[in-house]
């Protein structure tokens, strides 16, 4: 296909594709732990994914279902727990079937459900930690049950 200037497009880069995982997008998923793989990844004892490096997907979503409740405030003011159901997944187009494209997508979802703590630290900064099981995996995701995430909002 060629663009309005005459030129062919470049293929996306893999830092142009969604990459799902870790602990504050999918729990119990390394960071780019669910997606499509390099399948020519050597699968060594090293190899954190064993289905090869995430190269990404194009398309992608991320659902969850959250309760909190104050914990530890006398300790940390601002401490929360929670419990959490998560669903998602990420995808090529490419690789959905003409027919029944969308039953495939949602028949790629990954889900995990688990808790955690979350508390804010220095500068606005979110800190959690989680303990999740993966309810719903293929093999080649990169999976990991207790994981630390720190989150910053600018703004």
């Amino acid at each position: 296909s060629k663009t309005s200037l005459g030129r062919t497009p470049l293929p996306p880069t893999v830092s142009d594709r969604f990459h799902l995982g870790g602990p504050l997008q999918i729990p119990g998923f390394l960071p780019a732990g669910i997606g499509p793989r390099d399948t020519r990844t050597p699968n060594t004892v090293d190899c954190l994914s064993p289905g090869g490096d995430s190269i990404g997907g194009d398309v992608y979503y991320r659902t969850s279902l959250l309760a909190s409740v104050p914990a530890f405030t006398g300790i940390i003011p601002d401490g929360r727990a929670f419990g959490f159901l998560t669903a998602g997944t990420c995808l090529q187009r490419a690789s959905l079937p003409p027919k029944d494209a969308v039953a495939s997508f949602l028949g790629s979802t990954r889900a995990s459900v688990g808790v955690g703590f979350a508390t804010t630290a220095m500068g606005g900064c979110r800190l959690e930690i989680t303990y999740a099981v993966p309810l719903r995996y293929a093999p080649v995701d990169a999976r990991r049950n207790f994981q630390l995430g720190v989150g910053i909002s600018l703004g």
